[in-house]
């Protein structure tokens, strides 16, 4: 049964949300073809996507409704730097063609490319297409392909050309920024130092974790937080746990001192660390003020 290349566009190669591409094979029979590919998950994997497509191109020359597969050829699926392929789809316009595809990010530690072995085809039909094999390692992943056609005056024979990117997995850390949080007086109207001037700085490392803190007072009548924080990669990936201190109730005048601090305590699950933390307060029933910290945990490993 001869099967032309639109038979490819009632196929979606299509991996779910987290995993990636590893490999892909045509699968034919006397009746049918189908796709058989793997998608596996990986933690270099990331949530940004983005769809692109190849150019639409013709399945024949002057009018022939021959549908040639000779014309994959003029479709190249290549993923962008730090992409990997995650979707593939043939889609047709009356007699023309294009893909369709999706890339997910990716941690890659370099790239690489691989062909298939050759096999002769007849120029219209998809025979012999199974025998079209490639393996990759399961720590790589698919960012792209292209059918080539070596011509001949008696045959015609396909090869795959994969280009994949090997995953590097480990979530490797970045540099460490240095932050402050804003200057402010940390005088009152009644001319005492309070601690509910804290409540006006906010800690967050936005792009990963605390590495060091301290309270400034280096300027006359002001204060500021000084932190570190170190950048982690692929941060969309990784679970982020808030959490609310117990409540420390405050009393009047000079007990609003940095000793009731010593009433909280912020601490992370293991295989989590500190990304921001910020004062807040609130009055209990009794009218008297209580304080709180609010503070996030970021997953590292």
């Amino acid at each position: 049964m001869r099967k032309d290349v639109f038979e490819l566009a009632n196929h979606d190669v299509d991996c779910p949300e987290n995993t990636f591409l590893n490999n892909f094979q045509l699968v034919n029979s006397e009746s049918s073809i189908k796709y058989s590919f793997n998608c596996l998950k990986s933690k270099a994997i990331g949530k940004e996507i983005y769809e692109s497509s190849t150019p639409i191109n013709l399945t024949e020359k002057e009018n022939k409704k021959n549908k040639s597969v000779n014309f994959l050829n003029r479709h190249n699926i290549e993923c962008k730097n730090n992409y990997v392929l995650q979707r593939f789809k043939l889609i047709k316009h009356m007699d023309k063609i294009h893909y369709i595809f999706r890339c997910v990010k990716a941690n890659c530690n370099g790239n690489d490319n691989v062909k298939t072995n050759d096999v002769e085809v007849g120029k219209y039909d998809l025979e012999n297409f199974k025998d079209l094999k490639f393996l990759i390692k399961e720590n790589q992943a698919i960012k792209g392909f292209q059918l080539n056609v070596i011509e001949s005056l008696w045959s015609n024979k396909y090869e795959y050309s994969i280009n994949y990117c090997t995953l590097d997995d480990k979530l490797p850390e970045l540099k460490i920024n240095k932050h402050e949080s804003l200057l402010l007086s940390t005088i009152q109207h009644d001319y005492v130092t309070s601690i509910l001037q804290l409540e006006k700085q906010d800690v967050n490392c936005t792009d990963g974790v605390l590495t060091g803190f301290g309270l400034n007072t280096s300027v006359s009548e002001k204060i500021n937080y000084l932190f570190n924080c170190k950048s982690l990669s692929l941060l969309e990936n990784r679970e982020i746990q808030s959490f609310e201190t117990a409540d420390a109730t405050l009393t009047d005048g000079n007990s609003q001192s940095i000793d009731s601090l010593l009433k909280t305590k912020i601490n992370c699950e293991k295989g989590y660390a500190l990304q921001g933390f910020k004062l807040e307060r609130k009055l209990n029933k009794n009218g008297k003020i209580q304080i709180y910290y609010k503070y996030s945990c970021l997953k590292v490993n």
